[in-house]
């Protein structure tokens, strides 16, 4: 009996050992990083709808390395296991459909690296951004990259741009005095037509 519990336990040790290697291993965030080249202030535009701005096209494509408790490249994770947070302890960006409001390109290479460039789908406002994969927020404390603004005509985060964001806006716009930097959608630091503009795109937008 013994020796048949004996074999019965290096059989699931053998099983346990060859998941592990099949799949990877284990995300360590302390030893994974997040980083991007975006300039200070960098305005990104979201929307609950998916169609705002896309990160590399504000020159905020954001490089992500997974890596391992051993700081080893982890291959393999999928893109879809990425997605991205604010870290603005004052403001919130809200996510359409949580970790499915943003991606990866593509699967982790070899070195467990790769990229994120396209759009946020989701509303509100917030400055910095951090990754998340697995579950796990990379960083240890957790990577801020608050060289990136995010702005939405989503304004009250209901994910659902209507007259109740446009009344938000409308109070912000001249003559009116400028007090609300979540809609100077473009950050040049006026509230103007060209913002306007932007509002009108994606006015009746919402989270599908």
């Amino acid at each position: 009996m013994f020796k048949h519990k004996v074999a019965v336990l290096s059989i699931v040790s053998a099983v346990l050992l060859l998941a592990a290697a099949a799949f990877g291993g284990i995300v360590d965030p302390c030893e994974s990083t997040a980083s991007t080249a975006a300039a200070p202030n960098t305005c990104v535009l979201i929307c609950p709808a998916g169609d705002g701005d896309q990160l590399v096209d504000k020159g905020a494509q954001i490089s992500v390395t997974v890596n391992d408790d051993t700081g080893t490249g982890i291959e393999g994770i999928l893109a879809t296991d990425f997605y991205l947070v604010d870290c603005d302890p004052s403001r919130d960006m809200v996510l359409c459909g949580g970790s499915a409001s943003s991606d990866a390109n593509a699967a982790t290479d070899a070195n467990g690296d790769t990229e994120m460039t396209g759009d946020i789908a989701a509303g509100g406002c917030a400055n910095g951004l951090s990754v998340v994969v697995q579950g796990f927020t990379i960083g240890c404390p957790a990577i801020c990259m608050t060289n990136i603004w995010v702005k939405s005509p989503d304004t009250n985060g209901d994910l659902l741009v209507n007259i109740q964001d446009f009344s938000t806006f409308g109070g912000q716009y001249p003559p009116q005095p400028f007090t609300d930097t979540c809609v100077d959608y473009n950050c040049d630091g006026i509230v103007n037509l060209q913002d306007f503009s932007l509002f009108g795109l994606h006015y009746f937008h919402l989270c599908a």
